[in-house]
């Protein structure tokens, strides 16, 4: 008989005040209620403090609901990484872990919808995502979907099986689902150089071959405002893309002195990290997750970036 699962949900915050009334409400409103909810407040100045204790004077079980305050504000990949680790220490019976961002919206059917999804799966998934809407600060929407958005790169579905991953995180960090093996994992390797701690766990699937899933619905509004640390698809967003090429490039040299010291007889020796700029160029012509413009547009940037040498 197979344990039953249990899924823990570990949201960060940070003067979140504006939206996570919103959020927690979300929560509260899924037809399969999370077995626990962590709330990490990071040194907030606004009202978030307040919201939070606000409804855990609310929630119909107490008991499986915290706030933990911290009294330093170190960014959203660390402040994750050090959150997961708190969750998996206080929550022994947790198989699933659910990454939360404080102005996005749950779908009522998300945790539901998820569990169905894993217990009718024929593989063993570890890493399991999803579409979701693009709503304005109001929560009016702006496309139905993130993935198929006109300006989006994203070709659909994703694949995470695709060349690209370490070159363009095609995985919406707030719609992440986590086996506890896989949670784990990323824990073992906080120190690796990830660029984000989504990104890091999509990484983590290929070389550790875990099983993957996209599912092509919507079931959370990702909340496009001034604020978002990564934007929804715009003109300006690409043009960020753009200027972030030359440290990605940085970035994928730092992955491969990683890879190069990982001494893990359970890790594969799968092409997950291109080795160098002709190998990056070839990994975006290959790709299965972007669309040809964006493809053509990354090829193009890749070319004229110079790396002083071939070898990353």
């Amino acid at each position: 008989m197979s344990v039953p699962r249990q899924f823990a949900v570990i949201l960060c915050a940070h003067n979140g005040g504006m939206y996570i009334d919103e959020q927690l409400s979300s929560l509260s409103q899924q037809t399969r209620a999370p077995d626990f909810v962590e709330v990490h407040d990071w040194n907030s100045a606004d009202n978030t403090v307040s919201r939070v204790s606000a409804w855990l004077d609310e929630v119909d079980h107490p008991d499986t609901c915290r706030l933990i305050e911290h009294d330093s504000s170190p960014g959203p990949t660390h402040s994750f990484i050090a959150a997961s680790r708190i969750a998996l220490n206080n929550n022994p019976s947790a198989t699933h872990f659910m990454f939360c961002d404080q102005d996005d919206i749950w779908h009522g059917q998300r945790i539901e919808r998820y569990e169905r999804v894993l217990e009718e799966s024929k593989r063993d998934i570890h890493l399991l995502f999803s579409d979701a809407r693009v709503v304005d600060e109001l929560g009016q929407l702006i496309h139905s979907s993130f993935y198929k958005h006109r300006r989006s790169p994203y070709t659909f579905p994703v694949d995470l099986e695709s060349p690209d991953i370490a070159l363009v995180n095609p995985a919406l960090g707030f719609t992440l689902c986590l086996s506890r093996h896989l949670l784990e994992l990323l824990l073992s390797h906080a120190s690796a150089p990830w660029q984000m701690h989504d990104w890091g766990a999509v990484i983590l699937c290929r070389v550790y071959g875990l099983d993957s899933l996209f599912l092509p619905e919507a079931l959370a509004d990702y909340r496009q405002h001034s604020n978002n640390l990564r934007g929804a698809p715009s003109m300006a967003g690409i043009r960020e893309r753009v200027a972030r090429l030359g440290s990605r490039m940085q970035y994928l040299s730092a992955l491969n002195r990683w890879k190069a010291e990982l001494h893990d007889s359970k890790a594969t020796t799968a092409s997950v990290i291109p080795k160098n700029k002709s190998a990056a160029i070839l990994a975006v012509l290959q790709s299965r997750n972007l669309k040809l413009w964006y493809r053509l547009l990354l090829c193009s940037i890749l070319l004229v970036i110079k790396v002083g040498v071939d070898s990353l």
